[in-house]
């Protein structure tokens, strides 16, 4: 257990701004996600970049959400 309360920052999220209790963290599914303690008692996983858990990536901080795109948007993922 953490102790740690964060709050969901992804705007299109459907908690978005509500605050989560953290019980951990780690690489799940390939990426870095959040498990943290439902209302209900269940135990669902979030990805950590939709909280504010780790502080605002320089882009973000300059951009201050003034741009409508973001340089990884404009990479192509062929599989």
């Amino acid at each position: 257990m953490t102790d740690r309360t964060v709050r969901i920052i992804h705007p299109f999220h459907p908690l978005c701004g509500q605050s989560i209790d953290v019980v951990s963290r780690g690489k799940h599914w390939g990426e870095d996600r959040v498990i943290y303690r439902a209302s209900d008692g269940r135990l669902p996983s979030i990805a950590a970049a939709f909280t504010d858990m780790d502080p605002p990536a320089a882009f973000d901080r300059i951009a201050a959400g003034r741009a409508a795109f973001r340089t990884v948007d404009r990479r192509c993922h062929v599989v």
